[in-house]
């Protein structure tokens, strides 16, 4: 295994495998998702996003922050 710039390389005879483990450990303090729950579905475009207690609107701020949390991980999935 190698590392050059953050990414971890990995070659076999049949194979290579490119990860990020800085850059998803990064993205993982930024957005605190230590406790996280995984969803098998996404969310529709445009829905309003409520905070899970007591169906409470979540604020300007943090739809901002999760919209950036969206593009970053588009990014991920894209680019890496």
């Amino acid at each position: 295994m190698m590392e050059y710039i953050g990414c971890k390389i990995d070659c076999n005879k049949n194979s290579m495998k490119l990860t990020q483990p800085v850059l998803m450990q990064s993205f993982e303090d930024e957005f605190d998702l230590s406790n996280a729950k995984s969803y098998i579905t996404p969310g529709e475009p445009g829905k309003t996003l409520y905070s899970g207690k007591h169906e409470e609107l979540v604020d300007a701020t943090m739809q901002t922050k999760f919209h950036s949390g969206v593009g970053k991980l588009l990014h991920l999935m894209k680019w890496s």
